[in-house]
């Protein structure tokens, strides 16, 4: 799984209001030095949840060299509580970033919180606090990392409310549409919406369960996939490319269509047309082959769009070889880059 990391923790000091002192720990509760030597070992350290009670926190206890490596520390090993049970799809989180942020229904701050569902990297966790530190006999620093359940729980409970509510518009709004692609593009988005929602859930049942049991979400996460499935399998696409690369790449873009739940045929309403080429080049010590594409969709009015260009050279030790590379290499290109483009069109219907 790819792991992106962005910090959110300066943000959710601006949302979560009642954290602090007041959710916090006892200080002297917990017996530490605050870093500054070794003394006796702290209450907290012998037993973390005497002072941290599980039903009221989160906790870990991290160790390093210094008080900043043993914060990070004890942040993996918080991360780790949620990472064998919340599965993140980086692509979508992305999606639901930009569709977020378009729709405008939630703040910048919010946004950022609700998309850093990638808990695997501890700069993701909401609201996490550090106690004191502890120094022992060895020079070693220890310190806790905690997290208070119901306050962090109220942040996630409210963010999923709020994308509930978007998921129930976009569903609506695609019941308003006539036309098969913005139809399915509202459809698409509520889908990107509703599966964030679901990485939050998942987070909150292991942050404060009694709170996730409360939820109620104005849609059926199930109605949402079935309904984006059965709409894209009616948006069949019929691929017409020109060149002595277009067997290849058509194959390349016909499987990742696919892959999205759209049909190939052609005697579909959709288009991808253009041309995949291949040239040699001389060059000294390397036989070259450079190559162009040019792909265009093309909606059911006969309009282009999404236009994508793309030109590079490939290597090799023999001019087999070279043309191997370079088919590798476009064939990645209309996989990833191209079909991206698709989505992102869809995506900036429901934005705009």
């Amino acid at each position: 799984m790819n792991r992106r990391f962005l910090g959110v923790l300066s943000i959710v000091a601006a949302l979560v209001v009642v954290t602090g002192c007041a959710s916090s720990p006892s200080s002297s509760r917990g017996n530490g030095d605050g870093g500054q030597g070794s003394g006796s070992v702290p209450q907290w350290y012998e037993d973390p949840k005497s002072v941290y009670p599980d039903e009221e926190y989160l906790s870990a206890i991290g160790s390093g060299d210094t008080r900043r490596s043993a914060e990070q520390d004890a942040l993996g090993s918080l991360s780790q509580v949620f990472e064998a049970r919340v599965s993140v799809d980086n692509r979508i989180n992305e999606r639901y970033r930009e569709i977020a942020r378009g729709s405008e229904t939630l703040t910048e701050s919010e946004v950022e919180i609700a998309g850093a569902t990638s808990v695997q990297s501890d700069e993701r966790l909401v609201n996490v606090q550090h106690g004191e530190s502890f120094t022992d006999s060895q020079g070693r620093v220890h310190v806790i990392a905690y997290m208070n359940r119901m306050e962090t729980g109220r942040v996630y409970r409210d963010l999923i409310q709020k994308n509930g509510e978007q998921v129930r518009r976009f569903m609506q709004e695609s019941r308003g549409e006539e036309g098969v692609v913005r139809r399915f593009a509202y459809l698409s988005a509520a889908n990107v919406v509703a599966q964030n929602n679901r990485s939050l859930i998942d987070q909150l049942q292991i942050i404060f369960a009694p709170m996730a049991r409360t939820l109620q979400l104005p849609y059926d996460e199930q109605e949402v996939t079935e309904r984006r499935a059965e709409l894209a399998s009616r948006m069949a696409y019929r691929i017409t490319l020109s060149g002595e690369g277009a067997a290849r790449i058509e194959q390349a873009l016909g499987e990742a269509l696919s892959s999205e739940g759209f049909v190939v045929s052609q005697d579909g309403p959709l288009q991808v047309r253009g041309e995949a080429e291949l040239e040699a080049e001389e060059d000294g010590k390397y036989e070259v082959t450079r190559w162009y594409m040019n792909l265009e969709f093309v909606d059911p009015s006969d309009s282009v769009v999404v236009a994508y260009n793309e030109q590079d050279r490939a290597s090799g030790v023999s001019r087999e070889a070279s043309r191997s590379f370079a088919f590798n290499d476009m064939e990645e290109a209309a996989r990833e880059e191209f079909v991206a483009h698709v989505i992102e069109y869809f995506d900036s219907l429901v934005i705009q």
